[in-house]
């Protein structure tokens, strides 16, 4: 009865379990899921805001692992990226799973966290697979700064937020060798505060990978900053 007097509660219940660490009772989490339809009639505006600061909650993973269905309604576009298979050396989940550990691994700051939860939105349609059933994703990262565009101003994020996010995903895939020539160069080209946050980006991007492929990269990120 109260998802349905005010869907935004259907998104509130989210947040607090996300902020608090809360368990959702299990017949109000069956309410939850049968009534995310509600936030259909719900401005963007207000999902915006019990979105962001859902993101930033402690227990944030295991509200987007329990409920995506949720998140779908208002983001239909993560739909493909719940269901994708990853069969790649790099990887040891799939699409969804990949971007819950990628989430929890960056700071919690809305603009990290919304880079993560969107950096991979476009490898569903740039998945390719070879000869010897490997997955791949070329030019996905591209793809994903399109669709995260989209998608953000869907839910009326400020400009900045918005523009900082697509440039993010966008380079969220970018080389980036500890050599101190190259790293002038991303400074130059991006300001200081983009550079730093590239770096916890792609920090929070291997930590979603196979920790034994990372190893290295881990360790040139630390060398970087």
């Amino acid at each position: 009865h109260r998802f349905q007097e005010d869907g935004l509660r259907v998104m509130r219940a989210l947040r607090f379990a996300a902020v608090f660490g809360y368990a959702i009772e299990g017949r109000t989490a069956q309410a939850v899921h049968e009534n995310r339809a509600m936030l259909d009639r719900v401005a963007a505006e207000r999902i915006n805001t019990e979105l962001c600061k859902l993101l930033v909650g402690k227990n944030t993973g295991d509200v987007l692992r329990q409920y995506p269905d949720v998140f779908c309604q208002f983001w239909p576009e993560l739909g493909p990226l719940v269901t994708l298979e990853q069969n790649n050396p790099w990887h040891c989940w799939g699409g969804w799973e990949h971007t819950i550990h990628t989430v929890g691994a960056a700071p919690a700051d809305v603009t990290l966290r919304l880079t993560m939860l969107l950096h991979d939105i476009g490898k569903p349609a740039c998945k390719s697979t070879d000869e010897k059933g490997i997955d791949h994703f070329c030019g996905h990262p591209v793809v994903s700064a399109q669709l995260a565009n989209q998608m953000l101003r869907a839910l009326k994020f400020d400009n900045k937020t918005r523009e900082r996010v697509v440039l993010l995903v966008e380079r969220h895939d970018a080389q980036l060798p500890p050599r101190s020539q190259v790293i002038r160069r991303w400074i130059n080209r991006l300001g200081p505060e983009t550079f730093f946050q590239l770096l916890e980006v792609k920090r929070a991007d291997s930590m979603g990978q196979v920790p034994e492929k990372v190893e290295n990269r881990l360790t040139e990120l630390d060398e970087i900053r």
